[in-house]
């Protein structure tokens, strides 16, 4: 996965080229919107009992697997309403055993496209599109964003 010529120093812009929303309700699932184009993950009943910070991340990784190879060679940055998460994007570490593994994996997708994710924190009032995607509210999604095309896979 890596180039053929070895490993080098990877170096992206300052300032993101890209960005996108994501985040995760508590009952019903997590979403991410980039451009026009989103998904959406409903919690299956082994999902239900994990922490809101792993459930915030999740849609991140997901996003990453799905978006990165358009966002080779650019920082993209990430909008979320969690503070928690953010701390630990920015801060690229974190004493939490499946937090820390889900970083690993993350970093794993970066680098495997080629990118490099940051990530601010917007109050969950600016942050309603992902939150319409992470609570199931597709009419209310559709109507904000009418030019959002179906549903990524």
């Amino acid at each position: 996965c890596f180039p053929p010529h070895g490993m080098g120093l990877l170096t992206y812009p300052r300032e993101p080229q890209r960005s996108f929303s994501s985040d995760a309700s508590g009952t019903w699932g997590c979403g991410a919107l980039y451009g026009n184009s989103w998904f959406q993950l409903q919690w299956d009943s082994s999902t239900l009992h994990l922490s809101i910070v792993i459930k915030e991340l999740l849609p991140m990784m997901v996003a990453a697997t799905v978006w990165g190879s358009v966002w080779r060679d650019q920082k993209i940055l990430c909008h979320c309403d969690n503070q928690a998460v953010v701390a630990v994007l920015r801060s690229r570490t974190s004493k939490h055993p499946q937090m820390m593994h889900m970083l690993r994996c993350l970093f794993f997708i970066e680098a495997s496209y080629g990118f490099e994710l940051s990530c601010a924190y917007i109050p969950t009032r600016a942050n309603h599109l992902a939150d319409d995607l992470s609570r199931n509210n597709i009419t209310s999604f559709l109507s904000k964003v009418p030019s959002a095309g179906s549903k990524s896979p």
